[in-house]
């Protein structure tokens, strides 16, 4: 995947993004521009991931779906007041991805019962998740998104 650098991503910055979430998210202000370079991580991680699979659909390493787990809502917030400056959302993944990152939300009810097969395969996808996750942004990064799993 030499074509999307994740460095060259990182360096993106918007102050404009950075200046809503902290008006909206007060409690997280101090937090903001480490949430929005996590937020960057996980888009360049869901495309990577998006890229591998196409090029190796069979590929039992890559049998998940990249998408926000409840620990990591704060981030997903971050993104979601990104797609609100949708020229500048639309920008950035057209330079960065060549295409728009839509953002498709889960549409469970949290309380509903899992079943020990959903259970099951939840574990599964979600190991998957955290390998692939591990492997190309490293422990630094899954320790943050992860942190209330590590007291």
């Amino acid at each position: 995947m030499s074509t999307i650098d994740l460095n060259k991503i990182l360096q993106y910055q918007n102050p404009l993004v950075i200046k809503r979430f902290k008006r909206n998210f007060p409690q997280y202000a101090e937090q903001a521009d480490s949430l929005f370079c996590d937020m960057l991580k996980y888009l360049w991680l869901s495309k990577k991931h998006d890229i591998d699979y196409k090029q190796n659909p069979s590929d039992p390493l890559l049998q998940f779906k990249c998408s926000m787990h409840k620990e990591m809502r704060i981030i997903d917030e971050m993104w979601h007041t990104f797609i609100l400056i949708t020229k500048d959302y639309a920008e950035f993944c057209n330079q960065y991805f060549g295409e728009f990152m839509h953002h498709i939300p889960e549409i469970g009810d949290e309380t509903d019962e899992i079943n020990e097969i959903d259970a099951h395969q939840f574990e599964k996808e979600f190991s998957l998740f955290l390998s692939y996750a591990y492997d190309h942004l490293g422990e630094e990064t899954i320790s943050r998104w992860f942190a209330v799993h590590l007291d």
